[in-house]
């Protein structure tokens, strides 16, 4: 296989990984809390089970991803501030022409599937600084840029400071309160450790492939075994916390198989060319869908789920084609270059 091959086969694998990680989230905001959210399905059903044993994987994923990539050129010495520039136009203007409308709508509308704190001006510019739904994702991801760029300014190449930033990630991450909000620092924190571990998994990645994939059934096992223990506590109303051991060990074994696994697959690929588009817009397509489905009278829970992720899917893509063809529109909706 020639070196542009490994290349595009190695994108294709990333890409299908960031379009599973698009159809966890939608799945997530679909099904929502019980009675509460979402489709306000019953406790007794199977469907809010399933969204929490998959809690150890959705958002990691996004993280692991965004290390994997990030890892392709980490170092930025001399060129901290462009980078720091550059994403704040990518995650902090959309944060403020998408994250505070969407605070707005659901203060304001009658279709809102969430309540907020407040109706004022205050509150819904608040998103910019504090912790406002699935939002909050930007602004910890931002500190994680944050970060890398700190280590850049010191002079710590990010490449060798794995070994030591990794594991020191983990063990703080125990000692820091998790509801934090002011800017998302608790979510930079739960994020961080995700998102060194894609980066050691890119640098390292045919060591990975060469020796662990051998051993992908007992990965597959681990994991297994774990979401069934969480399971079993989950159906006695107890649950082990996204930073603990064991919400670690899922996580971390849940990432690695898929990485071994090489999964390949063209629609999730094709979707996750789209994922930032994805993340940012599929709320608002659902709360559309949601409404017109149940004005002609569909209520069956799967054609819902179904006619959502579809929806939600297409039309988020159908917005960052619309907007991406004019800067004035590209930039701050979707936080990229316009491509012309």
């Amino acid at each position: 296989m020639n070196k542009v091959n490994k290349v595009n086969k190695k994108k294709q694998n990333i890409e299908t990984l960031r379009g599973l990680a698009c159809v966890l989230l939608i799945f997530n905001h679909l099904i929502g809390t019980p009675l509460v959210s979402g489709l306000r399905v019953e406790l007794e059903s199977v469907y809010p089970l399933i969204n929490t044993l998959l809690e150890n994987i959705r958002m990691p994923l996004f993280a692991f991803l965004g290390g994997y990539i990030f890892a392709l050129r980490p170092q930025i010495f001399g060129s901290e501030v462009k980078m720091l520039i550059g994403k704040s136009k990518r995650l902090l203007l959309p944060l403020l022409f998408v994250g505070v409308p969407f605070v707005f709508i659901q203060g304001n509308s009658s279709y809102s599937n969430a309540s907020i704190e407040t109706n004022s001006i205050g509150y819904y510019f608040s998103i910019l600084w504090q912790s406002r739904f699935h939002y909050w994702f930007l602004q910890a991801m931002f500190l994680v840029f944050l970060f890398c760029a700190f280590l850049s300014y010191v002079k710590i190449d990010f490449s060798r400071g794995l070994k030591f930033t990794f594991p020191m990630s983990i063990f703080i991450s125990f000692f820091v309160s998790e509801n934090i909000n002011l800017f998302s620092l608790s979510g930079a924190v739960y994020l961080l450790p995700y998102f060194l571990f894609g980066a050691i998994c890119f640098l390292n990645e045919n060591y990975i492939l060469n020796k662990i994939k051998a051993y992908w059934f007992v990965v597959f096992t681990i994991v297994t075994c774990l979401l069934m223990f969480k399971f079993n506590l989950e159906i006695s109303q107890q649950n082990f916390e996204r930073i603990s051991v064991l919400g670690y060990i899922t996580s971390f074994c849940g990432l690695l198989l898929l990485f071994v696994l090489r999964i390949e697959n063209r629609l999730l690929a094709k979707i996750g060319r789209y994922s930032f588009s994805i993340y940012l817009y599929h709320v608002f397509c659902l709360a559309l869908i949601r409404t017109l489905l149940n004005k002609v009278g569909i209520y069956s829970i799967e054609m819902q789920i179904f006619i959502g992720l579809t929806g939600a899917i297409l039309i988020s893509i159908a917005i960052e084609v619309f907007c991406r063809q004019k800067w004035f529109l590209s930039w701050p909706f979707l936080g990229q270059k316009p491509q012309v």
